[in-house]
This record gives structure tokens, sequence and C-alpha cells, in this order.
């Protein structure tokens, strides 16, 4: 859900959270899929993840690589299955994310910059799908007054919307 400057600033205020930074750099993808390298610049981490759309949402190949390439076999395999050669670099997404372990999701409140954008942004990562609601992360909402909206655009479909923008 994207969020005001000033939205963003109250539900910082209502838990302790811990602070990270994460760097989404982008690759060309095609129509099936969605292609990115997550860096983690605290800890050196990355890791790659291509998103596959399926009916119903998308499936996520991941593995953590050593470098901002794709010379792993894991990850040259999953790039030859989806016909991708040589992905053309799109550019980068940084987040500075706010992180809550609730008891049952993480509680995300994201703060992105991008082709000089900022943008805020909640999100409510459960641990467990199958048994778990997000009845957690809306009753956080309510906390500072607000009630759920719909986002219906990624990161990804901001970065590039803006980029498409740009040019």
């Amino acid at each position: 859900m994207l969020l005001s400057k000033e939205e963003f600033d109250v539900l910082c205020s209502l838990r302790d959270f811990t602070v990270t930074t994460q760097i989404n750099h982008y690759y060309q993808g095609n129509e099936h899929c969605a292609l990115r390298i997550r860096e983690f610049p605290d800890s050196g981490k990355r890791v790659f993840t291509l998103k596959e759309r399926v009916p119903g949402g998308h499936r996520e190949y991941e593995k953590e690589i050593p470098e901002d390439d794709f010379s792993d076999p894991y990850v040259q395999e999953v790039l030859q299955q989806f016909a991708l050669r040589e992905p053309l670099y799109l550019g980068d997404l940084l987040t500075v994310r706010h992180l809550y372990q609730g008891e049952s999701g993480e509680i995300c409140l994201d703060e992105n910059h991008y082709l000089g954008i900022t943008d805020y942004e909640f999100e409510f990562e459960l641990y467990d799908a199958d048994t778990a609601s997000y009845a957690e992360g809306l009753a956080f909402l309510q906390e500072a007054g607000l009630n759920y909206r719909e986002n219906p655009l990624s990161k990804l479909k901001r970065f590039l919307d803006a980029k498409k923008e740009k040019s």
C-alpha cells in the first residue's frame, strides 16, 4: 500500500523497527517474467530472483550469488528456461526498510528511491500464507487511523513507469 510521507512517519513511530537497506538491480525480463538481483549492503549478500507470472500470482526462482552477475550454474539454467541470454540492466531502486517481526508476519515500511523519485510503502509479509491472516497488519494500520488501500503497482512496475516517463 502506498503511503504519504506523513502516514509513513506516523506508522514508523508505532513500533521499534529494525532498519536495513536493500538495492534492487533490475534487468530486462520478458512477457513471462521479471528479473532482479537484490543486494543487501549491510551484509554484502546478493540474491538473484526471477519471478514467473503464473495464474493467480507468481512463482519465484531465487539463489544467493557471490557477485552481481549471472554466471552461477543455477542462474544460467533458470535464464535458459526463460530464453534470457544476456539480460539488459535497467537500473536500481534503493529501499530503506523499517522491519518489525510480528506474530503472524513482518510489518515492512519502505522508503524507496529511484530515478529521482521517493515513495513510501506499507507491506505485510505473512510467515505462512496457509495458516496466517492479515489481521495483524490491518490492526497496525488502524492504530494510525488508516484503512488498507489496494496498491496495484509493484516496485518494479513503478520503476519501469518512471523510467518510461523520463525517456
